[in-house]
């Protein structure tokens, strides 16, 4: 990661540094128990527990994470984050997207997550 940015009494570097170090309790962590999560095109997940589940479970996909803070914008109630991500797939290759988060949070910890990315990249083959 490139930047060093505290917004909204989350630590952004600790949050993606926990993701790239696929550190499920450190990630857990970052989330309000009732917080909402939506990755991509996929069905909101809510609470922390399912939160991590719906993570993990990506993260048994891939080789690799590393997330590149590129901006971080402080919104009223939370931040949004524009960054690229690597992903080191199992097939050997690694695409980098760019990507968009916009992130609210109370108290401290994150409320809701949403992500957005084309992943369609990460197919085999693309």
């Amino acid at each position: 990661m490139s930047t060093d940015n505290s917004v909204s009494g989350v630590d952004v570097d600790a949050l993606f540094g926990s993701i790239d170090h696929f550190d499920a309790d450190a990630f857990a962590a970052f989330f309000a128990p009732n917080a909402t999560y939506v990755f991509s095109n996929y069905p909101p997940v809510v609470g922390r527990d399912e939160i991590v589940a719906a993570a993990t479970a990506f993260w048994d996909t891939v080789r690799t994470l590393s997330h590149d803070v590129l901006e971080v914008l402080p919104i009223n109630g939370g931040f949004v984050t524009r960054l690229e991500i690597a992903f080191g797939l199992q097939d050997g290759r690694t695409v980098t997207l760019p990507v968009a988060m916009i992130t609210r949070t109370a108290a401290g910890l994150i409320t809701e997550h949403r992500i957005y990315v084309n992943e369609t990249p990460l197919a085999a083959g693309e």
